[in-house]
């Protein structure tokens, strides 16, 4: 695997209301993960990610894709066989969710195992619009899912 597989770009965060903390929702968990391995964890074949930041805990995690394209290279994409072109890839949006079953140590970087990926449809992220409202809408999106 060359470097470029091995650490995508990652953000992690969990979100409560700030209303009221003591009757909100659990937190909202997100990753933020580069194209293509955002698309490979919810479309594709790929379950563990090396990152270089921990879980901040296990369960159901957004995923989210930054809008940047500087690590769609071609080596990245090899690992993708029906990868589909950059065109075609969501970038600068909630794609979908995974639950985070384990997250180890791994040197100086973590293992995340991922299980049970959902694609949703994209919710964009839009200049001005607070992330954390975002994975609000995702997250009622995803309860009428059920």
């Amino acid at each position: 695997m060359d470097a470029d597989s091995q650490f995508p770009p990652t953000t992690v965060t969990s979100t409560n209301s700030p209303a009221n903390p003591m009757t909100a929702d659990p937190p909202i968990l997100t990753v933020g993960i580069v194209q293509p391995w955002a698309w490979g964890l919810i479309y594709g074949p790929q379950r563990e990610l090396l990152l270089r930041v921990p879980a901040q805990r296990l369960g159901t995690h957004l995923i989210f894709t930054s809008k940047t394209r500087q690590f769609l290279t071609p080596a990245a994409c090899r690992h993708f066989p029906n990868l589909p072109s950059a065109n075609e890839l969501t970038f600068g949006a909630f794609i979908g969710t995974a639950d985070v079953t384990e997250c180890i140590r791994v040197r100086s970087d973590w293992r995340w195992t991922f299980a049970n990926p959902r694609p949703i449809e994209p919710i964009r992220l839009e200049n001005g619009t607070l992330r954390y409202r975002l994975a609000q809408k995702a997250w009622k999106r995803l309860r009428y899912l059920d």
